[in-house]
């Protein structure tokens, strides 16, 4: 969801003045940022990723489109996906919401049915070594490319 649907990158950015991948590591910073993050409710008001209207549209025509998103865990996890939920209810997207708590255990959903867009590396990498195929979010044209691939493969 974030990242390919909502612009969590740029808000980030514009908030703390650096991309998220800079405090990435988990260290303390990180953790400073994430509490004013999810208590500023962001998650919450977000402005959908400039691309994501394209690929919405397309994925209208796709069988079980599901989103799966996750939180850090923790005693965010609960207030994080309210605060996804809500956003996707104010975008008018209305597709079954699951959430984990943290990026790799989105390779629970992973079977040779099915697959996950996502913005980051290593849960791409998760998933598809979980059994599921994983595209690696870079742009909607290029997503919608690699979907159309994969719907000839299955």
């Amino acid at each position: 969801m974030d990242g390919v649907l909502a612009d969590f990158k740029s808000r980030y950015e514009e908030k703390f003045g650096e991309f998220p991948s800079a405090s990435d590591k988990r260290e303390q910073h990180f953790w400073d940022n994430w509490k004013v993050w999810v208590d500023d409710r962001e998650f919450e008001n977000l402005e959908l990723h400039p691309s994501a209207k394209q690929l919405l549209e397309y994925v209208k025509s796709l069988p079980d489109v599901e989103i799966l998103t996750s939180t850090s865990g923790g005693y965010s996890h609960e207030i994080v996906t309210e605060q996804k939920r809500r956003w996707l209810h104010k975008n008018n997207i209305h597709y079954t919401l699951n959430v984990t708590p943290g990026g790799r255990r989105k390779a629970k959903y992973a079977n040779n049915q099915t697959a996950l867009v996502d913005d980051t590396e290593k849960n791409v990498y998760s998933f598809a070594e979980a059994g599921g195929y994983g595209i690696l979010h870079v742009s909607s044209v290029d997503t919608i490319k690699q979907i159309n691939l994969l719907m000839e493969i299955l």
